[in-house]
């Protein structure tokens, strides 16, 4: 019989979850684990859909089946979710061009134009695709969680990770360093810079003190290893993978919900049908499984051509499978992205130049 040890603080199982910020981050890439060990695979890149509800009102993210050929750009396996959201976007921007175009030319924009936009602007940030690459880490606190990069921040790691290789030093090895991602910038002109992080040390050199940077290794020892199993993530195995085919079904039901002569009754019923399919394919959410979202004021662009979307991705993406993924025991409540439940401000007492100012937001 196996004996745990009891849980006296009363504190949350759930995971951990980092997020990148402005300025320094600090965190130590941790080696392969679980059944990636193997394979020598420490990230895994990952397209996820955001916006479909099960029947307790809870997101089921889930792994897009989308796959691009690297060498002919052509897609390979499709995602109407994928689809599905750059078609709102695409819609939701043709909409404000003209808009804008009417404002400039002295039309008066009309109550129905208005409550389209804000009903597009809903949708585009419910249905997000948010694409990132997932790494185990640990940071100066010794908190070990998951961390999300974009594509650049990503290529950075990997291009230190191959410096300090020749230098005989594995980057998320047993014996592995910090690395401090610097985000500057906003929107399309964020940039990061990726170094590893080092310690100002005094030394005297001619009789003269100075403070120089040296590197400082950072030891996976028997207490953090210990620690692995229940605090980081199993990188293949955090979200359902639903095929091309059961995407469709999600994305499908979830159309006919737009259908704006729909009256209160049916479109409960609706609602019901479409969260009962969410559970079917990817299972109901329990209390610590699914990831939380939070107000954003804007939705992350989806890629927008497969050109521009191959080029973004550093790494493979996973191959789907027929069968839906197990769904994740302990998954954060500190997640930060696109928030569901987008609440717009009504256009009702707003002039058209607030009104079109707002939705830059």
């Amino acid at each position: 019989m196996k004996i745990g040890k009891a849980n006296y603080s009363g504190g949350s199982s759930k995971k951990e979850i980092f997020k990148i910020k402005d300025g320094d981050n600090v965190y130590r890439p941790l080696p392969p684990m679980g059944d990636l060990a193997d394979q020598g695979r420490w990230s895994m890149y990952y397209r996820i859909c955001w916006g479909y509800k099960d029947k307790s009102g809870k997101n089921r993210p889930f792994v897009s089946p989308r796959q691009v050929n690297f060498r002919t750009k052509m897609v390979d396996v499709d995602c109407a979710a994928f689809n599905y959201s750059m078609a709102v976007k695409d819609e939701y921007q043709d909409l404000v061009k003209e808009a804008k175009a009417l404002s400039k030319s002295g039309e008066v924009l009309t109550d129905a134009m208005k409550e389209k936009l804000e009903s597009l602007k809903t949708r585009m940030m419910r249905y997000n695709i948010d694409s990132k690459h997932y790494i185990n880490a640990i940071d100066l606190e010794g908190k070990i969680g998951l961390l999300k990069l974009g594509a650049n921040a990503m290529k950075g790691i990997k291009e230190l990770g191959k410096e300090l290789e020749a230098k005989g030093v594995d980057l998320c090895g047993l014996e592995g360093r910090f690395v401090n991602i610097k985000r500057s910038g906003t929107g399309l002109d964020t940039q990061y810079t990726v170094l590893e992080h080092k310690s100002n040390v005094e030394v005297e050199i001619d009789g003269v003190k100075e403070i120089v940077q040296r590197s400082v290794p950072h030891v996976l020892n028997d207490s953090i290893i210990a620690r692995l199993e229940g605090e980081a993530f199993e990188l293949d195995k955090i979200y359902p993978e639903p095929s091309e085919a059961e995407v469709a079904q999600l994305v499908a039901a979830h159309k006919k919900l737009e259908d704006e002569s729909l009256n209160e009754e049916a479109l409960a019923k609706l609602q019901l049908e479409a969260a009962e399919l969410v559970e079917n394919i990817l299972g109901a959410s329990k209390s610590n499984s699914s990831e939380t979202k939070t107000e954003t004021k804007a939705a992350a662009p989806a890629q927008e051509t497969v050109k521009e979307e191959v080029k973004q991705e550093t790494a493979p993406v996973q191959e789907p499978v027929k069968e839906t993924a197990p769904v994740k025991e302990e998954v954060v409540a500190k997640e930060e992205t696109i928030s569901t439940e987008t609440h717009v401000t009504s256009a009702a007492n707003q002039s058209d130049e607030d009104f079109l100012a707002s939705l830059k937001s």
